[in-house]
């Protein structure tokens, strides 16, 4: 059987998962079994795992709701408004 699958464009299929990573660039990405990482030039900027999300540079471009309890959001011109949702 076939034990690595290596594209010209960059993409790696092994025991290590899916890995996309092409010359030039600073951005790669790991696929796992277990979850997938980003990274910008071999840091870690995106995590998504059995154990959550990290992320750098976080933006929420409508709402975020943080707990199930509260939610931010744009509320008016150039504010932000914190409203309580939970119970």
């Amino acid at each position: 059987g076939v034990e690595t699958v290596r594209t010209s464009t960059g993409f790696t299929f092994d025991e290590e998962g899916l890995t996309v990573s092409k010359t030039g660039s600073e951005m790669s990405t790991q696929v796992t079994e277990n979850g997938m990482t980003i990274s910008r030039s071999g840091t870690e900027v995106l995590v998504v795992d059995n154990q959550g999300v990290q992320a750098t540079n976080l933006n929420a471009n409508t709402f975020l709701i943080i707990g199930g309890k509260a939610r931010f959001e744009k509320y008016g011109a150039g504010r932000i408004g914190c409203f309580w949702i939970g119970g």
